[in-house]
């Protein structure tokens, strides 16, 4: 069974990101760019007034402190319109939904870290400190460019794949250029199983929740259902908090799990609804190369071309970064409109 036994940490030009890891394969990610330093993070607790009836029946709207509007199912006894109370972050915003919050027993007097909440967080690793360096960083690279993969290649051979829709995520497995010996029943299992663990690993490392369906592979004899929906919730629990249910798979192959939300998936983070890179993908992408640049030749002067898109949110009122680099690097880095529209370090 895998389980959470190492941590890296990058405190970037950009961004803090931080990876958990089962063995050698990443389980869960943490990114918070420097414009997201204020923004709800899942667990934080925030003073909050209570807004008038949402727009769907057992719900309230809620503003916080920090500005945000957010989401409350059931209202505290005796809390009426405006008035005030605690409001924990019990999942994050996400594309077209706001924060959820809760009523919290704790004061808001400063919302916690969303680093040690989400360390926290991580079933067994109370005990294991942050790894920093080089090798650190190439693995939380290599973490979050297989997190924003719509695909992965399963061990073995074959293919697993994700695709998020308005109502779900849907999981193909593919066998195509995976070689196997034995009758189809013992192949059936042995993918679907390697698929299974796998699938609970990038649901936990991208942070995707809601309803999950997988279409497992037949042959699907009861046991091997019973046996897929055990192995299913005992990965994904020893990687993430989150409730978590399953269900054996139907007579139609299809295994259906539903998964509590927490923080914002991965992907909304840095691309946009189409599965492209955002502005904020680029300008981050090109502050981790300036970074690296930076890093080697110590005595250059450099300079980061950004795509207009991307250099307008770098040079927006408050944006923080051209602080960051000076107060780093000094006057030798500057910044500035890419000809090409592409990113590029001189």
């Amino acid at each position: 069974m895998m389980r959470i036994d190492r941590l890296c940490l990058h405190d970037g030009l950009g961004e803090l990101r931080a990876a958990a890891f089962a063995g050698h394969r990443p389980a869960a990610l943490f990114a918070q760019p420097l414009e997201d330093t204020g923004r709800a993070r899942l667990g934080q607790v925030f003073a909050a007034r209570l807004g008038a009836d949402a727009p769907e029946p057992g719900g309230w709207f809620v503003k916080l402190a920090n500005g945000e509007e957010a989401f409350l199912r059931k209202r505290p006894e005796g809390l009426t319109e405006g008035g005030a109370f605690n409001a924990e972050i019990a999942s994050e915003a996400r594309r077209g939904k706001l924060a959820r919050v809760r009523p919290a027993a704790s004061r808001a007097d400063r919302p916690s870290a969303a680093l040690d909440l989400w360390r926290a967080r991580l079933p067994g690793a109370d005990t294991l400190e942050f790894e920093t360096g080089r090798e650190a960083l190439a693995d939380i690279e290599a973490a979050f460019d297989e997190a924003l993969s719509p695909s992965l290649t399963l061990p073995g051979g074959g293919r697993l794949t994700l695709t998020r829709t308005p109502a779900l995520t849907a999981i193909d497995i593919d066998t195509a250029g995976r070689r196997a010996a034995g009758p189809a029943g013992a192949r059936a299992r042995t993918v679907n199983l390697t698929a299974i663990e796998e699938a609970a690993r990038q649901l936990s490392l991208r942070g995707l929740g809601g309803l999950v369906v997988i279409d497992c592979l037949a042959p699907l004899p009861r046991a091997l259902g019973r046996e897929l929906k055990s192995v299913f919730l005992t990965h994904f629990r020893a990687l993430s908090a989150r409730p978590a249910e399953a269900l054996a798979p139907s007579p139609f192959g299809l295994m259906e799990i539903s998964l509590a939300w927490g923080e914002t998936p991965l992907d909304e983070l840095f691309l946009d609804a189409s599965g492209a890179p955002t502005p904020r993908f680029d300008l981050l992408t090109g502050l981790r190369r300036l970074e690296t640049e930076a890093v080697a030749r110590p005595a250059d002067r450099l300079t980061l071309a950004l795509p207009a898109p991307a250099h307008d949110l770098y040079a927006a009122p408050g944006a923080p970064y051209a602080d960051r680099i000076a107060s780093r690097y000094g006057a030798r880095v500057s910044v500035t409109v890419s000809g090409r529209q592409s990113i590029e370090v001189y």
